[in-house]
């Protein structure tokens, strides 16, 4: 999109940033609403006072600032001593790209190292964080994430979009999380394109030229991805000696061809070429010993992938359990209630002082969430607004805990606060007991035990077993399978199920017990 003399592309990784448009045109404002006293009227201000001040709104352009790497103040406009609160600040996210009318011009934005302000850099540039050519045009076109393999590697996950003035389209590249780094012409004869997208069934481009041409561009070479390393383990952590069982066999290539292996255990130069293998860790008795191992494939082009497990030995990941908020507490539909949060931690190798904490107050409403409170004190509070309660919502709390020993093992427990107006909501989500445990928690790899505190629910099998997603709807297909490590221990495995959070729910024939649990 543009305005009078600059064109920009903007790729919104996360929700709720403000792109600034039409205020800013590209990096900068744009001069014409620059000056304008144009206001929002969803936006009162609190210092408005008829004859003493006459903004009762605040105006646009007090709502948004240049993004920086500091904090500039947001002035209220009745009186310039006084800071807006937080709740009326917006900061702009500024494009990935601009480009000017009528001159080979394109810049992307970098912050002043003296002032830590927003300021353009041209692309060509040596110190640019995005480098290409210098080009122009005036009118942007919309493209496309090319999230497909059946391209070269040069293009997938590549940024297509064009420009209707010039007649050109272009590409950046990023990676899968969208972090740019270059731009690239991809077609300088485009002409008249006013629209811009690929067909996922044969991976081909198509763009339409007004007035009434239709082009399609595919790419009819074969293409040879790099395979995929997926390593698993029965374990990540126990005393020495501790025997793992590794398992490769997960790992595949997208051409389905065949794949060699190779484990790196980290432990003396040990190695092994089979998919499937074990490995026992004697670092001695005492301190905690950290293995990175690493699982590397290569397809039949040379192509490789590598991927890690951390094996922690004589170590256990920390116990938590929050002791505030109870089950069973609510909040107010009324007042804003505040919520406690303490929590009895222990871990058996390290000092709570070596303890990292990260409390999380997240509202789920429906099938979307809110983030309310993070902090990393041991002991903190949260104050939870009232709640509006509608019909046919579905709202609740999180309240977690997070806690990490010096090596990196975790330990997890979290509580569910419904509102007054809803106590009743979906019981699964806000009981607990504790007659059985789930370690690690949070999984990363499809692999957990349970261990068992009551001598007649080790007598249950498959059946018995459901697990529910936080909305207490079951998981299905039940793509899981159980083995035994003891008489009190199972080891569950899932297949790839799905990152979230998740219950694990046990019937016993006249009783039932539950865990929860989280699935990175």
């Amino acid at each position: 999109m543009g305005w009078s003399k600059w064109e920009e592309i903007d790729i919104i990784k996360t929700a709720g940033l403000n792109a600034g448009w039409p205020y800013f045109e590209g990096l900068a404002t744009n001069p014409f609403f620059e000056i304008s006293d144009e206001v929002n009227e969803d936006e009162p201000n609190p210092l408005y006072s008829p004859g003493i001040c006459d903004f009762q709104y605040f105006r646009f352009r007090d709502l948004l600032q240049q993004e920086s790497n500091l904090n500039p103040p947001f002035p209220n406009p009745c009186d310039s001593s006084i800071n807006m609160t937080q709740k009326h600040q917006s900061y702009h996210f500024r494009p990935t790209l601009e480009w000017r009318h009528n001159q080979k011009l394109t810049r992307t934005g970098i912050f002043s190292g003296g002032t830590g302000k927003g300021i353009p850099i041209n692309i060509n540039l040596a110190n640019s964080p995005i480098k290409g050519e210098m080009f122009e045009g005036n009118a942007a076109v919309g493209g496309f994430v090319y999230q497909t393999n059946k391209v070269p590697l040069e293009f997938q996950n590549a940024v297509f979009f064009g420009d209707y003035g010039e007649g050109w389209i272009h590409y950046i590249r990023a990676d899968a999380n969208l972090n740019i780094d270059s731009v690239f012409s991809f077609d300088t004869t485009a002409s008249t394109i006013v629209c811009l997208t690929y067909n996922e069934i044969d991976a081909c481009i198509y763009y339409v030229s007004f007035p009434d041409k239709i082009y399609k561009i595919c790419y009819p070479g074969l293409v040879n991805n790099p395979p995929v390393s997926l390593p698993t383990s029965d374990t990540i952590y126990g005393p020495s000696p501790l025997t793992v069982n590794f398992d490769g066999t997960a790992s595949f290539d997208p051409e389905t061809g065949p794949l060699t292996y190779q484990w790196d255990f980290a432990d003396n130069g040990a190695v092994s070429n089979n998919a499937i293998d074990s490995h026992t860790f004697s670092p001695g008795p005492g301190f905690p010993v950290l293995y990175n191992v690493t699982l590397t494939v290569t397809d039949t082009g040379m192509l490789q992938n590598t991927k890690h497990l951390l094996i922690h030995v004589n170590n256990t990941p920390p116990k938590v359990d929050i002791t505030s908020p109870l089950i069973g507490t609510t909040y107010s539909t009324s007042i804003p209630t505040l919520i406690n949060m303490p929590a009895q931690v222990s871990d058996l190798e390290s000092p709570n002082v070596q303890l990292s904490y990260s409390w999380k107050v997240e509202k789920y409403h429906n099938s979307h969430t809110h983030p309310e409170c993070d902090e990393t004190d041991p002991v903190t509070y949260c104050i939870l607004p009232p709640e509006v309660c509608l019909p046919n919502d579905t709202v609740w709390y999180k309240v977690s805990l997070t806690v990490t020993d010096p090596q990196g093992l975790k330990g997890y427990d979290f509580v569910g606060i419904p509102p007054l107006c809803n106590v009743g909501l979906n019981n699964l989500l806000f009981q607990q007991n504790k007659e059985i445990l789930m370690f690690p928690n949070p999984i990363e790899n499809d692999q957990f035990d349970i261990k068992f505190f009551d001598e007649k629910i080790r007598t249950v099998n498959k059946k018995d077993v459901q697990i529910f997603t936080s909305n207490g709807d079951e998981f299905s297909p039940k793509n899981y399978t159980f083995g035994f490590n003891n008489n009190s221990t199972w080891s569950v495995k899932l297949n790839h199920l799905p990152s979230g959070l998740y219950f694990i729910k046990i019937n016993t024939g006249t009783n039932f017990v539950k865990a929860k649990f989280i699935k990175l």
